[in-house]
């Protein structure tokens, strides 16, 4: 297992660009995922917390609060689907956004996927306080890992915001190169104020949705890049893979 204190550009570049004789690429890098988040921010925890904070605050009928979360797996099919679309891609630094960021596990899995796109800047927007609160704690682990190195491979600039992720003010996410959404319990209501959003991004622009596509609604602004059939922490979901025209 790589360790957090001795891993250097060199051991993760040697890791990420060799075979691997016994593990995959992706098997090591959710070990080093899961030594990053520590055991205090797993998804059991996470959906428990999330759960506690919504019976506190009595929002339990807010059904777009449910908890879900993407994998690893997902992720690198995603980003392998965009490359595929457009070889170009990583011809220059690249931003990703997390609409709902959650605990922040989705958002440190773009930073750790470098071996297929190389993000200046990966950031998540979370509107409950004890899910941000475990974001911060991730972004905290990345940092130390990446100042424990003396060349930082993973070297994204990891952020976080806490609010509604409709409150523009707060951090305008629609400059972003790709906006991943996980809208599974997401309403008609909310779909439609993000494709509103959706219209002011540039062309080119890849927005990822759960279960609910935008790229139908009038007028349309999206193409339909790929449909998914992928596995998520509460079964298999239909991922669409959307682009602005």
């Amino acid at each position: 297992m790589l360790s957090i204190v001795s891993t250097t550009k060199f051991a993760v570049y040697d890791l990420v660009h060799k075979n691997c004789t016994k593990k995959t690429v992706i098997e090591e890098l959710i070990e080093l995922f899961d030594e990053m988040v520590g055991e205090t921010n797993t998804y059991a925890i996470a959906r428990t917390i999330s759960r506690q904070e919504r019976e506190e605050t009595d929002s339990l009928d807010k059904g777009y609060l449910t908890y879900g979360e993407a994998s690893f797996p997902l992720m690198k099919s995603v980003f392998e689907t965009i490359l595929s679309d457009d070889v170009l891609f990583n011809q220059k630094p690249r931003s990703f956004v997390d609409l709902g960021s959650g605990s922040g596990r989705t958002s440190l899995m773009a930073c750790l996927l470098q071996t297929i796109i190389k993000f200046t800047d990966v950031t998540g927007i979370e509107i409950l306080d004890s899910l941000y609160r475990m974001s911060v704690d991730i972004k905290d682990r990345f940092d130390n890992f990446n100042r424990a190195s003396t060349d930082p491979f993973f070297s994204s600039n990891l952020k976080f915001f806490k609010g509604s992720i409709f409150d523009l003010t707060l951090y305008d996410w629609t400059s972003n190169d790709i906006i991943f959404i996980n809208s599974t319990c997401f309403s008609d209501e909310m779909m439609t104020k993000i494709y509103e959003h959706i219209k002011q991004t540039r062309r080119g622009t890849y927005v990822i949705t759960f279960t609910f596509p935008l790229y139908s609604i009038k007028p349309i602004v999206l193409d339909l890049v790929r449909e998914l059939r992928l596995e998520t922490s509460w079964g298999q979901a239909d991922i669409f893979i959307q682009k602005k025209i």
